[in-house]
């Protein structure tokens, strides 16, 4: 069987920012537009010669960064003119001319960030949104507004004429029907459900934040599961080669973009200097999107080879002399001593005389393989350099470039925030913030708690925040807008708020209001992944200070049950899962 190899071909340079969404035209076009954080919209020529320029249009529209793109072809959507939709934070959608480069409708439905666009083949186009919600529109009027997502929806695919699924942050992907009715709820994932792909009379690709792809049988029975990347896979799609076989691409955090056959085996791996946010084939071309503001276009050769070894790039430049140029944490040469963590996995060492190599695990001979050598921009002592185990992204502000927070083993997370912080000249209100991520991000093993635990208990100002901690909290007051602020983030809308807050579970001036409504947010909050669940325990153990709430609390004995189960079961398979929290003034 012929076995795939991207190799690079060229790079489109123009965004300033991340490209986080790149969209074509089906068929043989040579054009594809590109959204990014720099609130543009570009179109390219793919094909473009020394004679033309691969920037072709600058759209400008959108008040914050651009979240989604997708292009509709000639004749759809009742438009004689190629059309452009895009989705942005600023909470709109935009329908574009391409080739007039305007606007010609605008969208407004959602309350928070568009995550996802599509249209249907009927002609009805489908917004998803952070706020939970997901609307349909018919000739650019909305037409439903469908719920169910207990958070953020985060991906869309289509499916028949008119029907389509949606992947959310409650890990599940749900299949919506032409009358709009949910027709089947899958848990599909123990993370968000970040990109959908539907390969047709095959079946259904899943990515999410918990590392892994799937593949779904059009039953919805779990097929494949893809692993090999270590951090948050972005976007997912497919391919068939030459003799039809079909591929996977995709595409993560960890800066890289995998090559899988449908068997699940990784057979090549293309190092990025950023995480990876999008991907798209394009015939045989494969482009990505990166947090470096470059998309590269990469094209396909086949050979009789079996796995390839991994091609690693920084500027993804070939090098005649096989010298690698990467941007890898590099180690002591100790680490080679043991076994890798997964197939393909990546060190950098450096040898006696200073000099870096890059090796690749290999499962199948357990052994690590020399890869080549690591050029480096930093000073020829490698040696001397600090060594950076983690490195994060972190958004502090829109329309500003990310700021880098670096992590190394054995460090303690309090002191990286405080000292990250400081840095920066960021305000210390962002500390329990930063180590909340930080314990999320970053495995236990390398995580040292230098400080005692009062220490990392007590922030540097007073704050409503959630503060990890490692064992039990006595405390005597409870932050309601800290409870608050963490179940907005978990999903929690407006409406479902209002009524909380006008419960007698929220305050012990409201008169007992107790009601079908209170009980229905209070049992959907009890719902939620185990992940989520701390904030709400922390309003439960109102009944510690409140004894005549207690018969109140009973009323959620099995939901109640359930969640701590939940919880249990969770620690006992040794799951990822969020710290004990509790709430401090």
């Amino acid at each position: 069987m012929l076995t795939p190899n991207f190799k690079i071909d060229r790079e489109f340079r123009g965004h300033v920012e991340d490209v986080r969404s790149i969209a074509s035209q089906s068929g043989s076009s040579s054009y594809f537009a590109t959204a990014s954080r720099d609130k543009t919209i570009r179109i390219w020529n793919l094909d473009h010669d020394e004679t033309s320029l691969p920037e072709q249009k600058l759209f400008n529209g959108h008040d914050s960064f651009v979240t989604c793109v997708h292009w509709v072809p000639e004749g759809f959507l009742d438009f004689k003119e190629e059309i452009l939709l895009s989705g942005s934070r600023d909470r709109r959608v935009l329908v574009w001319s391409i080739p007039r480069g305007l606007v010609l409708k605008e969208l407004n439905g959602h309350a928070m960030d568009i995550t996802a666009v599509i249209v249907l083949k009927n002609g009805d186009i489908v917004t998803a949104s952070q706020d939970s919600h997901i609307c349909v529109w018919r000739k650019f009027k909305l037409l439903k507004t469908l719920s169910g997502h207990i958070s953020s929806v985060l991906s869309l695919a289509a499916l028949t004429d008119s029907e389509f699924l949606s992947g959310g942050a409650d890990g599940t992907i749900r299949h919506w029907c032409s009358d709009h009715s949910c027709s089947n709820i899958l848990q599909a994932h123990s993370d968000s459900v970040r990109s959908l792909c539907y390969i047709p009379n095959l079946g259904i690709l899943s990515a999410s934040h918990d590392n892994t792809a799937k593949l779904w049988s059009t039953q919805y029975r779990l097929e494949r599961t893809f692993l090999g990347h270590t951090s948050l896979i972005y976007s997912i799609h497919f391919f068939h080669n030459s003799e039809k076989n079909c591929f996977v691409v995709t595409s993560s955090e960890d800066r890289s973009c995998k090559i899988w056959n449908i068997h699940g085996e990784c057979i090549q791996t293309i190092v990025h200097p950023g995480c990876v946010w999008s991907i798209l084939m394009k015939g045989t071309s494969l482009l990505t999107a990166c947090s470096d503001g470059v998309v590269r276009k990469f094209i396909l050769n086949e050979s009789l080879h079996g796995p390839r070894t991994i091609e690693v790039f920084t500027r993804l430049e070939e090098k005649e002399n096989s010298q690698i140029k990467m941007n890898l944490a590099v180690r002591d040469s100790k680490v080679l001593s043991e076994p890798g963590s997964f197939e393909g996995q990546v060190q950098v060492c450096t040898d006696e005389s200073g000099k870096s190599k890059a090796y690749i695990w290999k499962i199948a001979s357990q052994q690590w393989e020399l890869l080549g050598k690591v050029i480096t921009e930093s000073p020829k002592n490698v040696r001397n350099l600090e060594r950076t185990d983690y490195v994060f992204d972190i958004d502090v502000q829109d329309g500003v470039p990310p700021l880098k927070l670096t992590f190394r083993s054995g460090q303690d997370p309090a002191s990286v925030a405080e000292e990250w912080l400081q840095t920066n000249m960021l305000p210390f209100s962002y500390k329990e913030k930063i180590i909340e991520f930080l314990l999320q991000n970053v495995q236990e093993k390398d995580i040292s708690f230098g400080k005692k635990e009062s220490e990392i208990l007590q922030p540097l100002q007073k704050t409503a925040a959630y503060i990890p901690t490692l064992s039990h909290v006595y405390f005597d007051k409870i932050n309601f807008e800290g409870i608050l602020a963490k179940l907005t983030e978990f999903g929690l809308n407006e409406e479902k708020k209002g009524i909380l807050k006008g419960s007698s579970i929220w305050s012990s001036d409201v008169e007992n209001k107790e009601n079908a409504q209170v009980h229905a947010v209070i049992t959907e909050l009890l719902s939620m992944r185990v992940e989520y669940l701390f904030p709400t325990f922390d309003l439960i153990r109102k009944a510690i200070l409140f004894p005549e709430y207690v018969t109140e609390i009973m009323k959620y004995d099995i939901e109640l049950e359930g969640a701590f189960f939940a919880c249990h079961q969770s620690s006992g398979n040794n799951t990822k899962c969020t710290h004990c929290y509790s709430v401090r003034e």
